[in-house]
């Protein structure tokens, strides 16, 4: 339900450019599925954070396959910043996602 919600918020980024919109709500979409994730995890470990970027990161890919068999080429973009954020998050520690150790709870 986050990646849904986030990428429907990202789609406001189409206000610039139909490109900048698709883009924004890929990225918005692999965020969202990434922190929400480990927000209702019970620990933040860098096992769940690759639990949760490795399937955030392969929909990406298999979103980007998709469009481009298909006829809207430009809608790939989705699906390439999906698998490229979700890939940013590689460098982050679970831990410092959050800040200064404050416990985040829904």
């Amino acid at each position: 339900m986050a990646a849904l919600v986030g990428g429907w918020v990202g789609t406001a980024g189409a206000r610039f450019s139909e490109f900048v919109g698709f883009t924004t709500s890929g990225a918005f979409s692999a965020a969202a599925f990434i922190f929400v994730g480990l927000v209702v995890a019970p620990k933040r470990t860098n096992i769940v954070k690759w639990t949760l970027i490795i399937p955030s990161c392969l929909l990406g890919v298999l979103s980007a396959i998709g469009k481009f068999i298909g006829e809207d080429k430009l809608r790939m973009s989705i699906g390439i910043s999906m698998a490229i954020f979700s890939l940013a998050f590689a460098g982050v520690s679970a831990k410092e996602m959050f800040s200064a150790g404050q416990d985040h709870k829904i």
